[in-house]
């Protein structure tokens, strides 16, 4: 077979419709073995679950800056053991105003 042949073989208007079947069926056999996307609804913006951090600190943003005076900063610390009574003591002593 020389690349002459090989050329129309390859553009031909039979191998243009045999691709367009051959990629039907390849999304058709990932849409049924993988799972679907859809099986997860929401009924708002929120595509993260509740308990993730962001949407918690999220939440608090609203609550305790809800006049829209600006952007809040929030901090967090977080210790893998949790925080000790010393840990809350410096984290006061760092945010608070000078007098």
């Amino acid at each position: 077979m020389n690349r002459k042949h090989w050329g129309t073989i390859v553009s031909g208007v039979k191998t243009r419709w045999v691709t367009v079947v051959v990629w039907i069926v390849i999304v058709a056999v990932l849409s049924m073995v993988w799972p679907q996307i859809n099986s997860r609804e929401t009924d708002s913006n929120q595509l993260l679950p509740d308990d993730v951090m962001s949407v918690q600190a999220s939440k608090i943003a609203k609550v305790q800056f809800s006049n829209d005076a600006g952007t809040p900063l929030l901090l967090v610390w977080y210790q893998k053991n949790g925080l000790s009574q010393t840990d809350y003591e410096r984290i006061k002593k760092a945010v608070s105003k000078p007098q």
